[in-house]
């Protein structure tokens, strides 16, 4: 009890209930009654310093938790237990990635990064011990902030958002056991409901049927032929931007993990009343990277880009060569790049060694799941040029035109931009970089055809801008749909989230703000509807809980809060549908091969295609009708209908700080509560467990002081703070606040 009273008095004088926050230089800092801090001074130089100062009184922890993990400095810290991740990190070099980067960077850019990392080290400096709880309970003090640590953050960024050449290898051990028609139905390019913005509506990349002769054999469906099904690491996000006559609104809720402290920071920061911007910032990154300034506001999506791609290498007898280009005669042979590097393993004294073994396009590596040999991992973050810090340019846009330029430099990850001015002008940039390439990049392939060409230019990334003329109302919306046809490859969601959004966007000429509040909320499953209304057609019941089930589905709406229980058990089909298919195709695969799950984020356009293909007969391509396929579903369903759990009370939000049940006797000071959550991954309020909207914004071009936002947890990083999870009521209860608010406002 005494050690817990001490853990609980010492997490009470953390960051900044002991700062004086008077004055900092030139910057002034002040906090609203959420803790969100404004920050003014006479320039941006002072106020990025301030600001590192500001976000490191509030989350270092989490900011040097960050930058170890994208260092692969994780087993300093945890021990043996996270050496495997620092191995596969420093195996591909990214500390002297980061380091190299900074020399690369523009002077215009490395001055506000050298600024923050002042800021940031003066409150390590000044503020001991007052670090956070989890220095104490690690017993370690913080290193100093260095611009390469800023220059980590964005390649862990990078990481989360662009990382899925292991999607493509999982992938692969399915594709080598079917047949081309097999490989383009089951792992489609486009979904059948995709509408792109940029570039004309050919479906022809879509779910196509396998010919007749390449039909599953007939046979009875097996309870035990379940095929195994992994869904994809989500990195999704929702952003629109509306404008009629009367109104302009940005709205954003970018989708990240549940974490705690949560990912976003909210500031205000003001040089003058003309000169501001309120936003979110990246914990050690300076700026703000979604916003709005007295010009314009932005949002993002990640646009599933294809900038990660594994090479087979080809190496000489000797360990030493691979080859470059060519073949044969023509072959041309290349030195690998060999050298050491080190990580340190809590309770070691020596550190560990590792060789990084490099070819021209990247990193070795080995793919188990492929077989034997090497791999180059061509990953655009790890090429020189690519990582930069170009955030400042973009705050301080002061037009359609100049977000486009400043959009230039931010190179990785890529993002649907969608953004708006004052003057009702919307428009829409794919930020980062185009890569040429001889060969489609979505499979491993040999070396020598997979590697890059080059990149486009900047002026050839895709952009529109839209104005009214003479229509009552436009949008723009992405939701990690295929939003550019065409050239650009990527691997893109399911159009579930734009299409309902792209509804609600035209179902009115007078929306306000509550309606984009509204619709950010929104729970209601187009494809879940059509899905309860499929099997319910198809199915027979001669006893009352089964037609009552069917009659359920019939008068549905698709929402999970009109019917949660419905909903789950909606959910409950699509698995058991999905796993009954695919367990009939992977039975023909080698054993080892049939038990690799099945993994493709737009798992959900061939099921929709053949429930819209409104033809029984096409069931057939695996082997059963589809009458046998929803009567068996609908059994399933009966049987679970009284043990299932309504979807929002099995949907609990369990994002949790990493020492929560990790830490004897003190981790539960960094508990924050689990609510239930009424949203799904394809619902536009799109809540699950471990991942989900990390912050919704709208935006208000006409009226800024009436823009809105809102948080899942809170502001402070600091366990037993007043901030800690001050968000979490208003989040659960679907309160917003306003942007603007704060002793001093950026607009008075």
């Amino acid at each position: 009890m005494l050690l817990t009273a001490l853990g609980g008095f010492y997490a009470s004088i953390q960051g900044s209930d002991g700062v004086d926050w008077e004055e900092y230089g030139a910057a002034r800092i002040s906090f609203d009654g959420e803790e969100i801090p404004t920050i003014v001074a006479p320039t941006w130089e002072a106020i990025i310093e301030a600001q590192g100062f500001t976000v490191a009184a509030s989350r270092l922890w989490q900011m040097d938790l960050i930058r170890r993990k994208a260092g692969g400095r994780l087993a300093e810290w945890f021990g043996e237990a996270a050496s495997a991740h620092d191995v596969r990190v420093a195996s591909e070099d990214r500390l002297w990635t980061a380091n190299e980067a900074v020399k690369d960077l523009p002077d215009s850019e490395r001055i506000y990064c050298e600024l923050y990392a002042r800021g940031v080290n003066r409150f390590i400096d000044e503020y001991r011990f007052r670090w956070g709880l989890e220095y104490a309970l690690l017993r370690t003090e913080p290193e100093p902030w260095s611009c390469m640590d800023s220059i980590l953050v964005m390649i862990e960024m990078a990481s989360d958002l662009s990382s899925i050449a292991k999607d493509e290898v999982a992938n692969e051990v399915w594709r080598r056991n079917l047949s081309t028609e097999w490989q383009a139905f089951l792992f489609p390019e486009i979904h059948p409901w995709n509408r792109p913005l940029i570039g004309p509506r050919d479906l022809s990349a879509s779910s196509t049927l396998p010919p007749p002769n390449q039909y599953i054999p007939r046979s009875p469906i097996n309870e035990k032929q379940l095929g195994a099904v992994s869904e994809p690491v989500a990195v999704g996000s929702n952003n629109w931007a509306w404008t009629s006559a009367a109104a302009t609104f940005v709205a954003n809720d970018p989708h990240l993990g549940n974490t705690v402290p949560q990912i976003w920071y909210p500031m205000r920061l003001r040089v003058s009343e003309t000169d501001w911007v309120v936003g979110t910032a990246l914990p050690g990154v300076p700026g703000v990277v979604l916003g709005m300034n007295p010009s314009l506001a932005w949002s993002f999506t990640n646009s599933g880009e294809d900038v990660d791609d594994y090479l087979r290498e080809e190496i000489d007898d000797q360990g030493k060569n691979y080859l470059l280009t060519g073949r044969g005669e023509s072959a041309v042979w290349a030195p690998l790049e060999r050298k050491k590097v080190s990580i340190r393993v809590r309770g070691e004294r020596e550190a560990r060694s590792i060789e990084v073994i490099k070819t021209r396009r990247g990193p070795l590596t080995e793919q188990p799941e492929l077989g034997p040999g090497k791999y180059s991992r061509q990953w655009l973050p790890l090429k020189r040029g690519m990582l930069r810090l170009s955030i400042m340019k973009l705050i301080r846009a002061e037009s359609i035109e100049a977000m486009n330029e400043a959009l230039d430099d931010l190179r990785t990850p890529s993002q649907n931009v969608v953004f708006a001015d004052r003057m009702g002008r919307i428009a829409y940039r794919l930020s980062g970089v185009g890569i040429k390439r001889s060969r489609n990049g979505r499979r491993p392939m040999p070396a020598t055809d997979g590697e890059w060409l080059g990149y486009e230019p900047q002026s050839l990334r895709p952009r529109t801008v839209m104005t009214l003329d003479g229509v009552p109302t436009r949008h723009i919306a992405t939701a990690n749909d295929r939003v550019v046809a065409g050239r650009f490859e990527g691997f893109w969601a399911s159009d579930d989230r734009r299409s309902r959004i792209d509804e609600l966007l035209s179902s009115s000429g007078d929306l306000k703000l509550g309606d984009m509040k509204k619709i950010q909320l929104d729970t209601t499953s187009r494809f879940r509807k059509k899905l309860g209304i499929w099997i319910a057609n198809r199915s027979e019941f001669n006893d009352e809980s089964g037609r009552s089930l069917v009659q359920k589905f019939r008068d549905w709406s698709g929402s999970s809060r009109d019917d949660p229980k419905l909903f789950a058990l909606t959910t409950v089909a699509e698995d058991h549908m999905t796993r009954i298919l695919l367990g009939r195709v992977s039975a023909q695969f080698p054993t080892a091969d049939a038990k690799v799950a099945y993994r493709w984020f737009n798992r959900r356009a061939w099921l929709t295609q053949l429930l819209e293909l409104n033809d029984d007969d096409a069931w057939q391509v695996f082997g059963l009708t589809s009458k046998e396929l929803a009567q068996h579903t609908m059994n399933v369903l009966v049987e679970k209908m009284a043990s299932v759990e309504p979807h929002h009370l099995q949907n609990l939000f369990r994002g949790q700080h990493p020492f929560f049940e990790r830490v004897p006797l003190l981790g539960h000071v960094f508990a924050v509560d689990r609510p239930p959550q009424w949203g799904a991954s394809d619902l536009i309020d799109a809540q699950q467990p471990l991942h989900g909207p990390s912050f919704r914004g709208i935006y208000d071009l006409r009226d800024a002081r009436s823009s809105l936002w809102s948080f899942p947890v809170g502001v402070s990083g600091h366990a037993v703070s007043g901030s800690y999870s001050n968000f979490q009521k208003k989040w659960v209860e679907d309160q917003m606040i306003p942007m603007l608010g704060g002793p001093h406002p950026p607009i008075e």
